[in-house]
């Protein structure tokens, strides 16, 4: 059980080799406490199996209602009606689960773990047995491990190279599900190819939750389209931004912001569409307005988003349009208008809006049902002058993809 959770902590806390490895063992560990759902009982001995079964079953469906508020803490709606006396109580609780998200696997490891450790009876895996048969077996689950991750390793992308000019979109995938809550991926992956990017800001893109049956979007859509990937996760590990190229990534980091909502953050990527050329992307996801949002009003909401954007400003761009090499892009969803205060301030830092001008029929990536279009999503450039911009319609997701078009030649002083 300790083994166990150490190993867990040490995964989803460290980076690189050693926390993978650390995750590793710990589902190998994991996968050892199974002999306890059928061992073997004696001919008279008392099974309370189904009983157990059905226990557990419903233990599950509570640890799975808590991993989903880990990411959806921020959604939660007061109760309304006869039901409003629980709001003191419910909405608070559930959002209470912000940043649970370790606690509760280890509280899933303790209970998983918890009848091996009261079981009076031996152990089948603690004595007796081979040492030499265990030992052959092990190796052949390494090399069977070995073999696979190196059956299974993307392919390596040659990044475009030698072009005048780029493709450039900003596409918020909403966890591979449209308004109606159908997930398509392969949709995703099909309008991704439809416009043409050469490289690709993604949002809200999940990264193994369950609620996407443990599919890592940004990889699979990475691999499905021939393009190389970049993954910020802002929540839980598993939640975040994401960043597709066909031309060679230089480098990416990212860093959190500060909100009172939803836990959001920017991406910052390198790409080198030249060798003498770098340009510079920002990939970012601003909370939502919501009607009523942990207690804040729609005005103290956007205070926050106020409070993201000036921390991107402080931490990153500074004087980017400025810069000998400033090829900057900016973009990602913003949940504002193009009139807003959030919109003002990237203007009067110097950056153009490709979408400037079109009417809200074409420059729209908001379109739900029963709500009037609206546009959310943003590409902001400054040494990058558009040669065109597009939303394309129908997406597989409650948000558009936006694409433009951008020269790499300096604007003109």
């Amino acid at each position: 059980m300790l083994l166990i959770a150490l190993l867990i902590v040490f995964g989803t806390r460290l980076h690189g080799i050693i926390a993978g490895v650390a995750l590793v063992l710990a589902q190998f560990l994991v996968s050892m406490i199974w002999w306890w759902l059928v061992r073997p009982r004696a001919e008279r001995q008392h099974s309370f199996g189904g009983l157990w079964l059905i226990f557990g079953m419903v233990l599950f469906g509570v640890l799975i209602v808590g991993d989903n508020f880990t990411y959806e803490y921020a959604f939660v709606r007061d109760f309304a009606g006869n039901f409003a006396f629980l709001n003191t109580v419910i909405p608070p609780l559930l959002r209470g689960f912000r940043g649970l998200g370790l606690p509760l696997s280890l509280l899933a490891v303790f209970l998983a773990t918890l009848p091996i450790t009261q079981t009076q009876r031996r152990i089948p895996w603690a004595t007796g047995g081979s040492i030499w048969l265990s030992f052959g077996a092990l190796v052949v689950v390494l090399l069977a491990s070995i073999g696979t991750a190196v059956a299974v390793r993307p392919p390596v992308v040659q990044g475009v190279r030698g072009v005048d000019n780029l493709r450039v979109a900003t596409y918020n995938i909403h966890g591979g599900y449209d308004e109606f809550y159908n997930t398509d991926l392969e949709a995703v992956a099909k309008t991704i190819q439809e416009s043409g990017a050469n490289i690709v800001l993604m949002q809200e893109v999940e990264a193994g939750r369950m609620t996407s049956f443990g599919v890592d979007q940004s990889l699979w859509l990475a691999r499905r389209l021939g393009m190389d990937r970049r993954f910020y996760a802002t929540n839980e590990g598993l939640q975040g931004l994401a960043v597709l190229s066909n031309m060679q990534i230089a480098f990416d980091d990212g860093s959190l912001l500060p909100s009172v909502g939803n836990q959001t953050g920017v991406q910052r990527v390198q790409v080198l569409p030249n060798p003498d050329t770098v340009v510079t992307l920002y990939n970012m996801w601003l909370s939502p307005l919501l009607e009523l949002s942990n207690g804040q009003s729609v005005a103290a909401q956007e205070q926050d988003q106020q409070q993201q954007l000036n921390g991107i400003f402080s931490t990153y761009i500074k004087q980017a349009c400025g810069a000998p090499l400033g090829r900057t892009v900016i973009g990602g969803t913003m949940h504002n208008v193009p009139d807003s205060p959030l919109a003002e301030q990237m203007k009067n830092a110097q950056f153009s809006d490709p979408f400037a001008g079109l009417p809200i029929e074409l420059s729209a990536t908001f379109v739900r049902t029963g709500f009037p279009p609206a546009r959310f999503d943003y590409l902001w450039t400054c040494n990058l002058p558009s040669i065109g911009a597009i939303v394309l319609p129908d997406p597989p997701s409650d948000h558009r993809l936006a694409v433009a078009g951008l020269v790499l030649t300096r604007q003109a002083s």
